[in-house]
Parts: structure tokens; sequence; C-alpha cells
């Protein structure tokens, strides 16, 4: 976006906070995309599943499609892309073969650190000059809004 856009939707009257947040939102994916197809993932469901994977290794691929809140389709194509790329693996599980878990490998997990440096250094560039306090305040405003929007 460039500062006469930003402008213009500054100038207008009828803006909503949810088209800041749309527009906060949109900029930093656009920016973030960016970066992560430098590290060849092109996609926002494979970076999700990466961080997922993180903190939380060994789900099945419907562990995954809940928790990025995507079509089971889309992740499955999105772990085909991933374990090509030699950045997780499928196993079965030693109690059920039909059930396969997916695992980050050694490479999946230097690939996540690369990328949470990069999105940390947007999200300090990002929150420059805003305070802890009013980020704070913020974080409280959207998740009320989450929770509104939840059913």
């Amino acid at each position: 976006m460039k500062k006469e856009q930003l402008e213009l939707i500054r100038r207008n009257e009828n803006r909503t906070l949810m088209m800041v947040i749309n527009e906060v939102s949109k900029l930093f994916q656009e920016r973030t995309s960016k970066l992560e197809e430098m590290l060849f993932i092109k996609e926002q469901t494979g970076r999700k599943i990466l961080a997922i994977l993180s903190y939380k290794n060994g789900l099945t691929q419907n562990d995954l499609a809940r928790a990025v809140n995507a079509k089971g389709s889309t992740v499955s194509a999105s772990v085909s892309k991933l374990e090509n790329m030699g950045l997780i693996k499928r196993i079965a599980s030693e109690q059920d073969k039909r059930c396969i878990r997916v695992y980050l490998t050694k490479k999946g997990y230097e690939q996540n650190k690369r990328i949470k440096e990069i999105l940390d250094r947007e999200d300090k560039a990002i929150m420059s000059g805003i305070s802890a306090k009013d980020a704070k305040n913020a974080m409280d405003i959207l998740e009320m809004m989450l929770d509104n929007m939840v059913e």
C-alpha cells in the first residue's frame, strides 16, 4: 500500500474499526507472504501447519485441519508439499496403523525458526512507537471482538 492510499483511508469519514482492522490484516499478509516466499513456503496454510507442529508435534491431518480452520483437502495438499520439501514426515501410529500422524523434521524445525525470526522482526517494526499498555488494550479489544464473532 502506498502512502497516498493510506491517506485516502484515513480521510474516509465513514471508515469503521473493522475496515481499519481489515487493512492492517491485508498489509500484514502481503508483507509476510513475500518473506515466506523467500523461504519457499508460498501459502499461509503451510506456514500455519509448521507453526502448530512446532508446539504440538504428531497431530493427525484432521487435527491440523481444525487447528488451521481449513478444508481437509487443503491441508492434505499442504502436508504433501511440506513433506516433499522435507519439512515434515507422516508416520503411522503404533497403536492404530490407520491413523497417520504428522511430525516436523529437523529441517522443518529449522525452517520454522527462521520464519518465526522474520515474523518477530515484522511484529517489532509494526508495533514500533506503540506502548505496551496500548498494545495490551488493543489485544484485549480484539479478543473481545473474536469472542463476539464465535458462535
